[in-house]
C-alpha cells in the first residue's frame, strides 16, 4: 500500500514535469517557427506635405499578439492586441479585481522642540552687544606691528624683480616649452604604434577570413529581414526640372532594393509635387537569427579576431 502510494506521488510529479517540458518545447518551437510579420504603408494624396497618412503594424502567434500604430493629421495613435482583446480593456479587467488601498491618514503634526536655555541666552547675549563686521574685519586685517594691511601697500612700493629672478624666470618658461615639445613626440609615437597596430591587423589573413564571414551572414540576416513584397506608385515634380532629374538619379540607386516594384512618374511642369502611396510586407523567422548568430559565434576566426582585439599588445 505504502509503495503504491509512493508510486502513484512520483508519478504525478512526472505528469507534471512532463507537461512543463512539453509547454517549454512548445514555446521554443514557436519562438524558431512562427514568423513575426509586418507590415507598413504610407499614402499621400493632396498636396500639403502635412498631410501624410501612415500605417505600421507587427504581429505573432498568428495574430495572436498584434501591434498597430497609425499617424494621420500629424497625431499618432496606437493599439496593442493579445488574442483579439486590447490592452487598455485587459488593464481595465484587472483593475476591477484590485482592492482599493485604503487611504492612510496624515500624521498629526508634532509640536517643535522648545529651545534649550543656554541657546537663550546666547542668543539674547548676541542681541545685546552685536559687533559690527567692519570692525571685525579690522581686527583680523591689523599686523602685530600695528600698522593695517592698507597702511602698508599704500607706504611702500612692490619691488621690481631683480636680474637673477628675470634669468630664473627665463629658464622655467624654456623648459616648460621643452615638456612640450616631448609631449608632441609621444603623441605622434602613440599615433604611430596604433597605426602599425591596425595595419597587422589588416595584414592578417584570419581577420580577413573573420570579417568576410562576418559579412556574409550580416548580408543573410538584412536579406531575411528585408520586405518580400513592395509595390507602389509615386508622382513628383518640382519647380526645377534639375531638381526632379536629382531625385530620380537617387530612386534610380534603389532600385536593386525594391526591383522597380515602386513606379516613378516624374512631373517637369515647375510645380512642387508629391503624391503617392507605397505598401511593404515582411516576415522575420527566428530559426533563421539563431543560425546565423551560432555561425558567427563558433567560427575560430572570428575568436581569434577577439581575442586580438581585447589584447592588442599580443
Amino acid at each position: 500500500m505504502l509503495l503504491h502510494i509512493l508510486w502513484m506521488i512520483l508519478k504525478f510529479i512526472f505528469i507534471i514535469l512532463g507537461v512543463l517540458l512539453g509547454i517549454l518545447l512548445l514555446a521554443v518551437l514557436l519562438v524558431l517557427f512562427c514568423p513575426v510579420r509586418y507590415r507598413a504603408s504610407a499614402i499621400k494624396e493632396e498636396e500639403a506635405l502635412t498631410r501624410i497618412q501612415a500605417d505600421g503594424s507587427v504581429s505573432w502567434l498568428f495574430h495572436g499578439i498584434w501591434i498597430k500604430i497609425h499617424f494621420a493629421d500629424q497625431k499618432l495613435t496606437r493599439e496593442i492586441r493579445i488574442f483579439g482583446i486590447s490592452l487598455e480593456s485587459l488593464k481595465k479587467f484587472r483593475g476591477l479585481f484590485r482592492r482599493k488601498k485604503k487611504r492612510s491618514r496624515r500624521p498629526e503634526k508634532k509640536p517643535l522642540p522648545k529651545k534649550n536655555d543656554r541657546q537663550k541666552e546666547t542668543a539674547s547675549i548676541e542681541q545685546k552687544n552685536p559687533e559690527p563686521v567692519s570692525h571685525r574685519a579690522a581686527q583680523e586685517i591689523k599686523k602685530p606691528d600695528g600698522k593695517s594691511a592698507f597702511e602698508t601697500e599704500k607706504g611702500q612700493r612692490p619691488k621690481s624683480p631683480g636680474i637673477f629672478s628675470r634669468i630664473r624666470n627665463k629658464f622655467a618658461q624654456i623648459g616648460k616649452k621643452i615638456q612640450n615639445l616631448k609631449k608632441i613626440q609621444n603623441l605622434f609615437k602613440d599615433l604611430k604604434s596604433r597605426f602599425d597596430h591596425w595595419k597587422s591587423l589588416w595584414e592578417d589573413r584570419r581577420i580577413r577570413d573573420a570579417l568576410k564571414s562576418l559579412k556574409k551572414e550580416t548580408a543573410v540576416v538584412l536579406k531575411h529581414i528585408f520586405p518580400t513584397k513592395i509595390h507602389g506608385e509615386l508622382t513628383l515634380g518640382s519647380e526645377d526640372p534639375a531638381v526632379t532629374g536629382m531625385i530620380l538619379a537617387v530612386l534610380g540607386m534603389t532600385m536593386p532594393l525594391h526591383k522597380n516594384r515602386i513606379a516613378v512618374n516624374p512631373v517637369y511642369e515647375g510645380e512642387n509635387i508629391l503624391i503617392g502611396k507605397v505598401i511593404l510586407k515582411g516576415r522575420i523567422y527566428g530559426v533563421i537569427l539563431l543560425a546565423c548568430a551560432l555561425k558567427i559565434y563558433f567560427d575560430k576566426n572570428i575568436k581569434y579576431a577577439i581575442s586580438r582585439w581585447k589584447h592588442k599588445e599580443g
